[in-house]
């Protein structure tokens, strides 16, 4: 007598797809129509970056980071209104 025996990956694989369902949802969702720029993990701006420069809405958390790309420094967001750099020799 054989008995089947269950793939692991399934599992994977329907938390996989609706994990791509949500991410689907929050691209289509009107509050979330900037979700790549949200959510962009490095931006790029010439000059220092500051809280000023985004909206609520696009509001970066606390890890955020820019590139100045004039100054050649790397600036992370270490809390609200608060920008901390380093410079890239």
């Amino acid at each position: 007598m054989s008995r089947a025996i269950p793939n692991p990956e399934s599992g994977l694989i329907a938390e996989l797809k609706a994990l791509r369902a949500e991410l689907n949802v929050l691209k289509g969702t009107p509050a979330q129509s900037s979700f790549n720029q949200r959510f962009q993990a490095v931006r790029t701006k010439a000059g220092t970056p500051s809280d000023a420069d985004y909206t609520a809405v696009t509001m970066p958390p606390v890890g955020a980071i820019v590139i100045d790309t004039t100054g050649s420094k790397i600036w992370v967001r270490t809390a609200v209104a608060t920008w901390k750099s380093v410079l890239v020799a």
